[in-house]
């Protein structure tokens, strides 16, 4: 009995190291690569344009039906008619229950549809299921047939 834990003790403990090489290998060479591209995270140092994106920009969505503006104040902001979305179209049927998403990412805006059934556009350009269509600045966005006005602004 004492021999069978022990052979299971040995086993246990080679297990244990194929692991912990295995790591060492697969994140060892990710933090090699980084530290040659000079991604090292002791050491970064960030472009103009990164630090100018680090700090965000504010951004808002104005209904030009109803002049309802809300501030888009996630990362992940959701539009339609479902009432969990950040944005609520309320009796349109027009509108899909989760339209559309405004996404911000590295410093800019982009839109994206969610399978809506009636489109999503941006400046008459129809974004497509799955793509990021970048946003900017007083940009026309429908979704389908309500029209509103994407605006940034800094925030201070």
């Amino acid at each position: 009995m004492e021999g069978i834990q022990t052979i299971e003790l040995l086993l246990f403990m080679i297990l244990m190291l194929l692991v912990i090489l295995c790591g060492y290998l697969f994140f060892g060479q990710e933090s090699e690569k980084k530290e040659k591209n000079g991604m090292n995270a002791k050491n970064l140092k960030l472009s103009q344009r990164q630090k100018s994106s680090a700090t965000r920009k504010g951004a808002r969505l104005i209904s030009l039906k109803t002049g309802k503006t809300e501030k888009i104040e996630k990362t992940m902001w959701y539009i339609g008619k479902d009432m969990g979305n950040d944005y609520v179209i309320r009796e349109n049927p027009a509108v899909s229950r989760r339209h559309g998403c405004i996404i911000w990412k590295d410093g800019d805006y982009y839109l994206s549809d969610m399978n809506s059934l009636n489109g999503t556009f941006v400046n008459g350009n129809e974004v497509r299921e799955g793509e990021k269509f970048r946003i900017s600045d007083r940009d026309k966005i429908v979704l389908a047939d309500e029209v509103f006005e994407f605006q940034e602004y800094e925030e201070g």
